[in-house]
């Protein structure tokens, strides 16, 4: 637990850059979605300390962390943005353009599994979502500077290392 401990008094020290990873991130796809003619309502969030003990807490039962870098490895959203839209059938739209703005590593959808009922069809298919893994690409996104998991360089893997 001592490792999990480290590493959140780290990730608050860090917060402000999580932060403002997080304001340049959604400032990006807010202009680039508003430019694009795509109506939606972005949000955005740097993890909570708090949430983030709590969710190495109850990973770390199937996910054993030793290092630093087994936590990066595993969480991969200590920022977030969220894209709303009007008009779901723009979801397209929006992928094709976080896949121009940012590299993609993977995608998670929920729900994974398309509801079937034979007596009843859906028109629509209610709560869905796309989590897309992202890191930067090039100079597109006016120098915006993301890793591979959102994460500012500091001296916490020096830390780890000693």
């Amino acid at each position: 637990m001592a490792i999990i401990d480290d590493f959140v008094k780290c990730y608050k020290s860090q917060y402000s850059e999580y932060d403002m990873i997080r304001k340049r991130v959604e400032s990006v796809i807010e202009k680039n979605l508003r430019d694009s003619g795509i109506m939606a309502i972005t949000s955005s969030r740097a993890k909570d300390a708090g949430r983030l003990r709590e969710k190495l807490l109850l990973r770390q039962k199937d996910t054993p962390y030793n290092t630093f870098e087994d936590i990066e490895n595993d969480i991969v959203d200590f920022v977030g943005v969220r894209i709303a839209l009007y008009f779901p059938n723009d979801q397209k739209k929006v992928d094709s353009l976080i896949h121009y703005l940012f590299d993609v590593e993977k995608t998670k959808c929920f729900p994974n599994e398309q509801r079937s009922n034979d007596i009843y069809s859906r028109r629509f298919s209610g709560y869905c979502v796309t989590c897309p893994l992202i890191s930067r690409r090039g100079n597109v996104s006016n120098n915006l500077e993301v890793s591979r998991h959102i994460l500012p360089a500091s001296g916490c893997r020096e830390r780890n290392a000693a």
